[in-house]
């Protein structure tokens, strides 16, 4: 997913539907980066945040080639990373950090930054100096039981706040996503991409709403209440209730089983058996071609019972 971080608009996603070769896929997070990035005109030096899953020194490296500036937290396992901040940083208090560089083409360079908060934070930058300095709050909690908490202020370095500025477009999209979801659950996958493009694109109206709106600014909860007042208007459907219609049986006639399009209510279940408060009537997909109505095949010698009775 790549929203913008300061609009939080939803301009490309990708969804995962398994591997595309044999065995360990390599370059999986390096692919989709490059895949939702294609949209983006190349050399306008565009920034872009990605996490630790996707991000790669080569990854970074070839974003830099084609005209991209890039931020991530990343894993200390990666390849080319130094080895020498994970040497040190165990050693460094909250606030203390070290970096290293590597040429590049142009001027930037990619740099490798451990920074001390509670645990090491491993980043990997194209967009900001290794050496500018910022403070950030960190929360705290309490020492002692029955004690608040508190936030502190560290210093660290300004790559942290670039990550903190670029990554904030998923972060806001996602806290907003959860507050109104559509979903339910599921065993099938397919359910749970469409509610999420449905999500996703009235996400993309409140972003639009906020930016080009003239008259008062809603809350996402306001706008979504307008959003399907819209949609729905005035129609409504209300379920018929009633007794079965009775069936007319005439002499001769042939009853032959056959499959419903859409399951209904079964003609003898529904007439012999009692129910409990709240039970369902039992629905099937089988049926009578003859009478038109759904019949259980277990009920099939009940239903032609009904029939004879008729019949007399």
């Amino acid at each position: 997913m790549a929203p913008s971080h300061s609009t939080n608009y939803v301009y490309s996603f990708d969804v995962y539907t398994g591997r595309k070769v044999d065995g360990p896929e390599k370059g999986l997070g390096s692919k989709v980066v490059l895949q939702l990035i294609g949209a983006l005109r190349e050399r306008a030096w565009h920034g872009v945040a990605t996490d630790g899953f996707f991000s790669s020194t080569e990854l970074f490296k070839q974003l830099h080639s084609r005209g991209f500036l890039a931020v991530a937290t990343t894993r200390h396992w990666v390849t080319d990373f130094p080895q020498a901040p994970l040497h040190i940083n165990a050693n460094m208090d909250e606030g203390q950090f070290i970096a290293r560089q590597q040429s590049l083409e142009r001027h930037d360079a990619l740099t490798c930054v451990s920074w001390m908060d509670r645990q090491p934070v491993n980043l990997l930058t194209t967009t900001a100096k290794p050496l500018s300095l910022t403070t950030c709050k960190r929360w705290r909690k309490a020492e002692r039981r029955g004690k608040k908490g508190h936030y502190r202020t560290l210093s660290c370095p300004q790559v942290h706040a670039t990550y903190t500025t670029y990554m904030r477009g998923v972060d806001v999209y996602s806290q907003r996503e959860s507050y109104a979801r559509i979903g339910r659950k599921t065993a099938r996958w397919w359910p749970h991409v469409a509610w999420f493009m449905i999500d996703m694109a009235a996400n993309n109206a409140y972003a639009l709403h906020r930016i080009h709106s003239s008259g008062p600014r809603l809350t996402a909860a306001q706008f979504r209440e307008q959003l399907m007042i819209a949609l729905v208007g005035n129609f409504t459907q209300r379920k018929k209730r009633g007794r079965l219609e009775k069936v007319r049986y005439r002499v001769g006639e042939v009853h032959v089983p056959m499959r419903l399009a859409q399951p209904d209510v079964c003609l003898v279940c529904a007439k012999g058996r009692k129910r409990k408060m709240g039970q369902h009537k039992p629905r099937t997909r089988e049926g009578c071609e003859t009478c038109g109505r759904a019949v259980h095949n277990t009920c099939w010698k009940k239903h032609l019972e009904v029939e004879s009775d008729e019949d007399e």
